[in-house]
């Protein structure tokens, strides 16, 4: 549902951290890939700037080129295996 408040219509969407707890619960057990037909970083970049920096101890100069280093295949070594158990 949508407010039609006028006051509220530049205010960014939130969800509590129950529902966001139980989103990731729903995507870790599905047996398809949670971005869908879109490749990965195409369906992020819908969501968030991807150009920032990244928050945390990052090396990488953007959540970009952090994704395409922890998330895209680069053979057998160097690839994590799941966004959710990436070790860091």
């Amino acid at each position: 549902m949508t407010s039609t408040d006028p006051a509220r219509a530049n205010e960014s969407p939130t969800i509590t951290a129950v529902t966001r707890r139980d989103i990731f619960k729903y995507l870790r057990g599905m047996s398809r890939p949670w971005w869908g037909e879109m490749d990965e970083v195409t369906f992020l970049e819908g969501l968030y700037d991807l150009d920032r920096p990244p928050v945390g101890n990052s090396q990488l100069p953007t959540v970009r080129a952090d994704i395409q280093q922890h998330r895209l295949p680069a053979g057998p070594v160097g690839f994590c295996h799941g966004i959710y158990r990436c070790p860091r």
